[in-house]
């Protein structure tokens, strides 16, 4: 079994991200809304500004409350797709209830979509029109996928969550390299009998421990971008209080993706403030 560490794949990403820094040569900034205050997502924009500072990349974050009214909110937007010194948007994950995905996705101008939200963005990248244009969390898992040489062809990869972030783009990108895919919500039947036949699990549920690896074959290998809080302690999707001696490769939350994805964000960012100097 091999348990994969994300910080020793920095280096290589850090050299990627100064030599396009030093490419491109930008003050334009990084804009991050966040509309609903959790845990999770408050831990997530410390590091975005951590990393980001590293870089000199300025991350300007704009904060809301669930009471916020949406026309204020839109108005942000607005004036951020305006703002020619912003160069890329993020909004938060979670979004308060009261806001649909197409509410906010439709409102970002898709030259600044770093996230992939927007139609146009996701369209091509779902259509497979720019092989290397891809959500941070999808370059990731390629770079993960491709650093093993895992085979997608005639491989099953079972996916929990069907998330806009994680789940529902991660499924695009095996779909499109020709993986057999299953996509698994709450509401799908037989979960425990299909997960025995994975050959690669892809968990973002949020849920805590909610994957048991006795249930999974010897030589599965396992990749965890859940994030959650036990006992205020982070903890990810796979339970790493069992057994996983009999699993091929393991990627865990945290320690695993979650530092790449976010070098691969604002990698995105140089490369959408590129596209818009160009």
């Amino acid at each position: 079994m091999l348990l994969f560490k994300g910080s020793n794949f920095l280096a290589e990403l850090d050299l990627i991200l100064k030599n396009k820094c030093e490419k491109v040569e930008t003050d334009k900034k990084l804009a991050v809304l966040h509309l609903l205050p959790t845990p999770s997502s408050k831990k997530f924009i410390a590091l975005k500004k951590k990393v980001a500072s590293q870089y000199d990349i300025e991350v300007k974050v704009y904060n809301f409350t669930e009471k916020t009214p949406k026309r204020k909110v839109y108005d942000t937007l607005k004036s951020l797709n305006e703002d020619d010194t912003v160069g890329g948007i993020v909004v938060q994950y979670p979004f308060p209830e009261k806001y649909t995905f197409a509410d906010i996705s439709t409102r970002i101008n898709p030259l600044k979509d770093v996230d992939f939200f927007t139609d146009k963005t996701y369209g091509g990248f779902s259509l497979n029109l720019f092989p290397d244009f891809m959500p941070p969390v999808v370059r990731s898992l390629d770079y993960f996928l491709n650093t093993y040489k895992l085979e997608l062809k005639g491989k099953r990869y079972i996916i929990l969550g069907q998330g806009h972030l994680v789940g529902k783009p991660v499924a695009t990108y095996l779909i499109n390299r020709e993986a057999t895919v299953y996509s698994l919500n709450e509401f799908s039947p037989k979960i425990e009998s299909t997960l025995k036949k994975a050959d690669v699990v892809i968990s973002a549920t949020g849920n805590p421990n909610i994957l048991k690896p006795h249930i999974l074959k010897k030589g599965a290998s396992v990749i965890d971008f859940g994030y959650g809080f036990v006992d205020s302690k982070p903890v990810g999707d796979l339970d790493m209080s069992e057994d996983i001696s009999h699993l091929n490769i393991v990627s865990p939350s945290p320690g695993g993706l979650g530092s790449l994805t976010l070098r691969f964000l604002l990698l995105n960012f140089l490369e959408f403030v590129e596209r818009q100097e160009a």
